[in-house]
């Protein structure tokens, strides 16, 4: 799925992408699915109405009477957004049902952010969504979107898409970080990880493109292979991968320089 430039976004906040949430922010990863669905449905003054049985179709989790941990845990996530001043609610958290329609008053201050953030579009997100799920955690593989996505970087450009630094080959719209330094991050195993870039960035859901570089650089006594590269599926994925695979190797080649004439 190609990325349309014109396609609505949210931008959610970097601090709660680049870490494990359970450990920094005691909360599950649906609050990036509750973030997402309370901008998807906000208004101009910045109110916004959700249900949890609107959540949880995402999920594909049924109503039951006893309710599934997946409602606890998105009340947990409401809880977390209303201590900390992000948002404020016109019920007792306690009190929701599955069909409650919850009125929020989102505290901008505090919910938005202005800068160090990561873009996702909708459709992006209900890409995600469609995915199958029986085999695959969708709040994972939204995780691993996030991010790579938030170090992407965003090269300034004109009103007609031009291009506005100097040398913008410096500078590709790529990720290339290594997998160990992902999973201490996010506290996923890195083949989950890797199972995970897989799928956005097969044909199917191709929400990412990867470039396997298949080089490997002296490491004093080891052999480390250089890290793939993730771009995001657009019409300058090519010119991307090939400014980002230019740059890995140089950067590689220089670090096996540094290491040499300091043994």
């Amino acid at each position: 799925m190609q990325m349309n430039e014109n396609d609505y976004f949210v931008k959610v906040p970097n601090e709660y992408i680049r870490c494990s949430l359970a450990d920094k922010h005691g909360v599950s990863n649906k609050f990036f699915v509750v973030y997402i669905l309370i901008n998807r449905y906000r208004t101009f003054d910045n109110y916004s109405v959700i249900t949890i049985d609107k959540i949880l179709e995402l999920y594909g989790i049924k109503k039951t009477k006893h309710k599934p941990k997946a409602f606890k845990e998105i009340q947990e996530v409401l809880r977390y957004m209303v201590s900390n001043n992000m948002i404020e609610v016109s019920r007792d958290i306690d009190s929701l049902n599955y069909d409650t329609g919850i009125f929020i008053k989102i505290n901008t201050n505090n919910f938005d952010a202005e800068k160090n953030f990561s873009k996702i579009t909708y459709s992006q997100f209900y890409n995600i969504f469609s995915i199958d799920s029986e085999k695959n955690n969708k709040e994972n593989i939204l995780v691993v979107f996030l991010y790579v996505n938030s170090f992407i970087g965003v090269r300034p450009k004109d009103g007609n898409g031009n291009e506005t630094i100097d040398h913008p080959e410096r500078y590709p719209e790529a990720f290339y970080k290594s997998i160990r330094s992902m999973s201490d991050d996010l506290s996923m195993s890195k083949n989950t990880i890797c199972k995970y870039l897989d799928i956005l960035s097969d044909t199917n859901n191709h929400l990412l493109v990867k470039k396997e570089i298949n080089k490997s650089f002296s490491d004093i006594s080891k052999n480390k292979l250089i890290p793939n590269i993730y771009v995001l599926n657009n019409d300058r994925q090519n010119q991307e991968i090939e400014w980002a695979t230019n740059n890995l190797i140089k950067m590689y080649c220089k670090n096996k320089n540094n290491k040499k004439s300091r043994e």
